[in-house]
């Protein structure tokens, strides 16, 4: 429990419903799905990472009694923010942002609906945005941001050439880490409305982990 209270990290086990067969394994976005006796199980990458399941997945077996443990391990919790749900009442959003949006007007396969992400703004209303060595470019020129993760290719910006035409009171919201399989961004699911925005994320108080402090 303390260990917990500071840093956020528990342990998780997850044991077979029910006496089976493993029939098969698959996966989807979030998890490692094994159908054991016709039940699917559910193991979350947050709980083993996505290239690393050895970490916390036991020995397959081709039979499962009711309880046996099919993964375990260590499960940190995501970062707890403050928003500033007032400011974009007042002035507009600014490039740069790491800002909260609701995912409710996105249709993308993959995005979660009803709920929110935290994303940085890279690109504004009425702008044309493309990812040229590694820089995000608007509008035929390269904006420069407040961190030092290059930006990768991918999804509709898949190569120099691409671009994502945002419309008026329109963004575009990009992860800082964009290495292949580490966000699902702006450059798959396009822009954000206005409308979605609650605002930009201020403070992490919760847990006390690096990210702890100032949002920049």
């Amino acid at each position: 429990l303390p260990k917990w209270l500071v840093t956020g990290e528990s342990y998780k086990e997850i044991t077979a419903k029910s006496d089976g067969v493993l029939l098969s394994t698959d996966q989807n976005r979030d998890s490692l799905v094994l159908n054991i006796g016709g039940v699917r199980h559910y193991i979350p990458f947050y709980m083993c990472g996505r290239d690393s399941a050895a970490v916390c997945l036991r020995p397959i077996k081709k039979y499962y009694r009711k309880g046996d443990v099919i993964a375990s391990g260590k499960i940190i919790t995501g970062d707890q923010i403050i928003v500033n749900k007032m400011r974009y009442n007042f002035s507009k959003p600014k490039r740069g942002d790491i800002s909260v949006f609701d995912t409710k007007n996105i249709k993308y396969n993959g995005v979660r609906k009803n709920t929110f992400y935290i994303k940085r703004m890279v690109g504004m209303p009425n702008e044309s945005i493309q990812i040229i060595k590694n820089k995000i470019v608007a509008n035929d020129e390269i904006v420069e941001l407040n961190h030092n993760m290059p930006y990768q290719h991918d999804g509709k910006l898949f190569n120099n050439e691409q671009k994502i035409s945002l419309n008026n009171n329109e963004y575009l919201m990009l992860g800082d880490n964009t290495q292949k399989g580490m966000s699902l961004d702006g450059r798959f699911f396009g822009s954000v409305p206005r409308r979605d925005f609650r605002g930009p994320a201020v403070f992490v108080y919760w847990p006390f982990r690096d990210h702890w402090g100032a949002i920049k």
